[in-house]
């Protein structure tokens, strides 16, 4: 890369851009702005990553080209929005999926018919590379789904069984499980409240439970209607329960509530499926499922039920079997009425269409699992649904709903495999990530002794059983974890510590001189339990202490005076005129910040030293981050919903006082605020 150099001529390229980015742009477009420094630009950017209307807006025809253009999730992608982008550049490389959706038509006008109608361009920039025989590659390993049920239907349907999938340990489960809640389709709203809510009961269970809260959720509906009232009960449901919006926001992926039109290209652990059609208030079916039982349908349904890494659960209001008597041609509604019966009965249900069933093709591991059941144990030959199988699969005694151990020989699926990489590296590692116990068996040293091979696999089943702690796998529980490169588990920093009020009462109103021991103790008290603390809180504290309604002049000239008899500290917040008192023993390097209590302080009566720990976590666990968002972050470190003027203010004051100190500092033009020690660490 080369490096930006601040003296450069003004006349020069390098110059012209700092200039420009200097005067952030003023007075000249970014387009003229890349067209006049266009030899410099992709030195020190190689890379941009823009959607095609903005590549038709900053960047001019008379640009140098671009290497290779890369379009992804091209199956959404008209081919006429795409064609300025492939001009810009001297290679094409186009990436999606046909059989998930094309580009929505919703907008679009249906009422012109254009007399050329044969020059039309197919569906998508996709469909239209296909079609003029550029050269193709089908990318055909499934990586998303941990579980092969999840993908075992989208699999045999819309993909002729080509996909490579791996088989989990627990293969003879089903993570695909259907829920009818019972629910009453409103045909005038076109929405079924009672599923609405049951999915946020869900929601809101897995939130509760500790184990199951790591696990990310998607919500996915049939219709925006059904969209928008799941949200509007999600948010009901958090606006009750704000230890559990507060889980939620601090979750490595929060919730999403999303349509079959705009859930393609996201993920999550568990999708929450919401068919949303069926019996209205008087028990009548119409089979109408929205986009389903468009032409197209079947493709929103792929994507729909293809987002889950996890777990997948489907909530209808009717049993599968109702569809029965379903006459609709539309491929939609059919497939819709097979998978429901697919996720009410698992794979039994499944109807796999005609040349899409994988043939088993055995080799030794027919005679190993013979050899295997002969010293008792239970096996299963030829473990998955798609090409790849583990060979021999042995069943946990102790738990019949899992495989202990697989068992890989150089048969079929070894063969299969294209390369080296693949056999020998790859498939063990997939299978490793899913959590299998695998062990390798060559033809060789099994034909050489068999006995012996037998023994080796009975003494790693049996140590397994004995050591069950040294063979347990981490990856099952870390969606993050992939093939290629290592993940590091990512501590979030927590410097936050309850808020303790003081909460005492004397009934001493009234008593000027008298009692004054008291009321040192009380004051004594309220700065052992809330110091620092700022003094309207002090006063109104101390008010309330001795059984006063408001603080006037009396009890604030008892405070005075009990505050300089026990030598107490006292600041001012930066630029602002509220004192704050600290015990006369308390460091001012402050390592935590509080939160709670009866009713959470505004942010004008936290102090800047406190503030500042609160600003440091949000950093640390975000990276740098603009200000507004560091705003919003901190304020709801301290249970604050909104970012008003007195958050706006306070934390701007801190902001300001911690760059003076040059504890914070600002990167990127002056548009993100980072912790110096990011930076030095960063330049290390």
């Amino acid at each position: 890369m080369p490096s930006i150099n601040e003296k450069s001529p003004e006349s020069s390229l390098q110059g012209i851009l700092n200039k420009a980015i200097k005067g952030k742009c003023r007075g000249k477009s970014i387009r003229q702005l890349f067209e006049e420094v266009s030899g410099i630009l992709t030195k020190i950017f190689p890379v941009f990553l823009m959607s095609p209307m903005s590549c038709a807006q900053y960047l001019s025809p008379k640009m140098p080209k671009f290497d290779i253009v890369i379009f992804d999730e091209a199956s959404q992608m008209p081919t006429s929005e795409a064609i300025g982008a492939i001009a810009r550049g001297k290679s094409l490389i186009v990436v999606g999926d046909s059989k998930q959706m094309p580009p929505t038509s919703f907008f679009q006008s249906k009422g012109l018919v254009d007399i050329d109608s044969n020059l039309d361009d197919l569906e998508s920039i996709l469909d239209d590379c296909d079609v003029i025989g550029m050269p193709s590659r089908c990318l055909s390993w499934h990586y998303r789904s941990k579980h092969e049920s999840l993908i075992r239907f989208s699999n045999a349907k819309f993909y002729g069984n080509n996909l490579v999938t791996f088989p989990s340990p627990n293969d003879m489960l089903n993570k695909v499980s259907f829920v009818n809640t019972k629910g009453i389709y409103g045909v005038k709203k076109a929405t079924n409240e009672i599923e609405a809510k049951a999915i946020v009961k869900e929601v809101a269970r897995r939130l509760k439970s500790p184990e199951l809260r790591e696990k990310s959720i998607g919500i996915v509906t049939f219709s925006s209607v059904q969209q928008e009232m799941v949200e509007d009960l999600l948010q009901d449901m958090f606006s009750k329960h704000k230890d559990l919006e507060l889980i939620n926001l601090q979750s490595k992926e929060p919730i999403i509530v999303k349509n079959l039109e705009n859930i393609q290209g996201d993920e999550r652990d568990v999708i929450l499926l919401s068919v949303c059609y069926g019996p209205d208030n008087k028990g009548k079916m119409y089979y109408r499922f929205g986009p389903i039982n468009n032409p197209g349908g079947e493709k929103r349904l792929n994507v729909a039920i293809s987002r889950a890494r996890y777990e997948m659960i489907v909530f209808a209001s009717f049993e599968p079997e109702l569809l029965n008597n379903m006459k609709s041609e539309s491929r939609g509604a059919q497939e819709l009425a097979n998978f429901l019966k697919y996720a009410k009965y698992g794979s039994d249900a499944l109807v796999v269409p005609n040349g899409s069933v994988i043939e088993s093709k055995v080799g030794i591991e027919k005679q190993i699992g013979e050899k295997l059941r002969e010293k008792g144990y239970k096996v299963n030959i030829d473990v998955g649904k798609s090409s790849f199988r583990v060979d021999v699969g042995i069943i946990n005694p102790d738990n019949e709903n899992e495989y202990i151990l697989g068992v890989l020989c150089d048969s079929y699926s070894y063969e299969s495999a294209l390369t080296s990489k693949d056999r020998n590296i790859v498939q063990p590692n997939a299978l490793d990530l899913l959590g299998w116990n695998i062990m390798r068996v060559w033809s060789f040293d099994y034909y050489d002794n068999p006995k012996q091979v037998i023994d080796d696999i009975c003494k790693k089943i049996e140590d397994i059983r004995q050591h069950p702690e040294e063979y347990k796998h981490s990856a099952l529980d870390n969606p993050q974890m992939n093939i290629e490169f290592e993940s590091k588990d990512i501590k979030q920093e927590n410097y936050s510590k309850p808020y303790i009020m003081y909460e005492k009462q004397y009934d001493i109103y009234g008593t000027r001189n008298e009692n004054m021991n008291v009321k040192l103790k009380i004051i004594e008290d309220i700065l052992n339990n809330e110091a620092p603390i700022s003094e309207e809180l002090l006063r109104n504290r101390f008010a309330n202490a001795i059984g006063a309604t408001r603080a006037g002049p009396s009890i604030q000239e008892d405070m005075f005076y009990c505050l300089r008899n026990l030598g107490v500290k006292k600041n001012t917040n930066y630029s602002q005129t509220k004192n704050f008192y600290w015990r006369k023993d308390q460091s001012s390097d402050l390592d935590y910040y509080r939160v709670g209590g009866e009713k959470p302080r505004a942010m004008d009566d936290v102090p800047k030293e406190e503030l500042i720990v609160a600003i440091k976590e949000v950093l640390l666990n975000n990276g740098p981050i603009f200000k507004e968002d560091l705003k919003r972050y901190v304020a709801l470190a301290f249970d604050i919903k909104a970012v008003g003027r007195k958050v706006d203010v306070t934390i701007d004051d801190c902001v300001q006082c911690y760059l003076s100190k040059n504890l914070l500092t600002m990167i990127d033009n002056d548009t993100r605020i980072a912790l110096v020690s990011q930076v030095q660490e960063k330049i290390k």
